[in-house]
């Protein structure tokens, strides 16, 4: 009865809880994508996948979810239209948005690319990827040149090393 009220097939995994940055649900969200093989654009509203994910709540960390599901899926649609400069900017965003779910940095839309990358210790796993992403983000849009498919796809390689599935 409760699968009913939710479009698709397949289970509906749901979680009913305060949108609060301690319950991590941004990791609740990519592991479900992985998890069920769903790309970022099957999880909108709507999309039809192996199953659904239900997260039933409100806080101060909604719009950080919604913005999350949403760039990753705008990324792929800009990525199949040809559009790869827009999709890198798209998914380069969908980067910054996972890190600070994941607390790696608080909020800061005055910062830019290389201090975001900077704020990240050297230590921390996520360097890595992240200036790779970066870099690839920089030339493309920075650059004001027109980006490949194939930057594209290392990008989102180095984009789901960081949990972020497009």
């Amino acid at each position: 009865m409760v699968a009913a009220a939710w479009p698709g097939a397949g289970p509906v995994v749901a979680t009913v809880a305060a949108l609060r940055a301690e319950k991590n649900l941004g990791r609740l969200v990519r592991a479900f994508a992985v998890a069920t093989g769903a790309q970022p654009a099957d999880l909108a509203p709507g999309r039809l996948v192996p199953a659904r994910l239900v997260i039933i709540g409100d806080g101060p960390e909604r719009a950080g979810l919604e913005k999350l599901v949403a760039q990753l899926a705008e990324a792929r649609e800009k990525a199949t239209l040809g559009q790869w400069r827009e999709a890198i900017h798209l998914g380069f965003w969908a980067a910054v948005s996972r890190l600070e779910s994941d607390g790696v940095w608080r909020p800061d839309k005055a910062r830019t690319p290389r201090e975001y990358l900077n704020a990240i210790p050297t230590a921390n796993e996520s360097r890595t990827p992240f200036a790779a992403v970066t870099k690839t983000f920089e030339a493309a849009w920075y650059g004001g040149r027109p980006a490949s498919a194939g930057e594209f796809e290392g990008f989102m390689s180095e984009l789901e090393k960081l949990g972020c599935r497009g």
